[in-house]
């Protein structure tokens, strides 16, 4: 007899991987990392928002439609989507090509916005990840804003990216030990409503 093969939750995969992402993007918008840094973010977003796109993918299959959504917005809109743009932007810069930031700063504000229901529909499974999601969110905005020419606040969302990708890292680590244990060893917080 052919025994069927589970698939898991690839969440804490994707949510590393948010980690990894936003102190990425921290460096960048807060001066760690000049604008030559561009093609290596653009050619790493590219390849998280292929991961994220798989495991939004995975996650459809086991029936998780919020994670799945979270994973193809993920993945569509900030890796691949954004990891393309910055390559494009960087070779249109060597090229003396004429580009608009402006693009990108619609995309992530965008992009931001599109967080305001899945950190909702997220709140009925933790507050610390919805919670999460709404800096992280935030942040989006104000680089959207930024880019788009609006405000100034590269500096202030690179910082809540830090605070959301430490808050990630926390969560994807608390979801492996406790899983790896089969206990709460530590906690990421009930729902937020019921």
């Amino acid at each position: 007899m052919q025994q069927e093969q589970k698939w898991v939750d690839p969440t804490p995969a994707s949510l590393f991987l948010v980690f990894v992402t936003a102190l990425i993007l921290w460096a960048f918008f807060t001066g760690r990392m000049g604008p030559e840094a561009a093609p290596i973010i653009g050619a790493l977003l590219l390849g998280f928002g292929i991961m994220w796109f798989i495991g939004g993918i995975v996650n459809f299959r086991i029936g998780d439609v919020l994670g799945g959504t979270i994973n193809a917005v993920f993945g569509a809109l900030l890796g691949i989507s954004l990891g393309i743009s910055f390559l494009v932007v960087a070779y249109a810069g060597t090229a003396g090509i004429s580009v608009d930031p402006r693009a990108n700063g619609w995309l992530l504000l965008l992009t931001g916005i599109c967080f305001i229901p899945l950190l909702i529909a997220i709140a009925k499974r933790s507050w610390l990840i919805s919670l999460t999601l709404l800096v992280l969110g935030v942040s989006f905005i104000l680089i959207g804003l930024s880019f788009a020419g609006y405000l100034s606040a590269l500096t202030v969302a690179g910082w809540m990216l830090f605070v959301g990708g430490i808050s990630m890292f926390y969560i994807a680590s608390a979801i492996v030990i406790d899983t790896s244990f089969a206990k709460n060893i530590l906690p990421i917080g009930g729902p937020l409503v019921g």
